[in-house]
């Protein structure tokens, strides 16, 4: 039994100094670890919903 270790971006917007903020600094983390148990979370932005103002 393995373990899967899933990284994701969040934006500055909605958390402020978030080490990791961007999709293209996650895939070049995925590429350089080069291992099958490394994941990435993607959201696209249509599937976020917005908030109630």
């Amino acid at each position: 039994m393995g373990i899967t270790i899933l990284i994701e971006p969040i934006n500055t917007h909605d958390m402020p100094s978030f080490f990791l903020n961007r999709q293209d600094h996650a895939q070049a983390i995925f590429a350089a670890a080069g291992t099958s148990n490394l994941k990435v979370q993607s959201i696209s932005t249509t599937a976020r919903s917005s908030k109630a103002t």
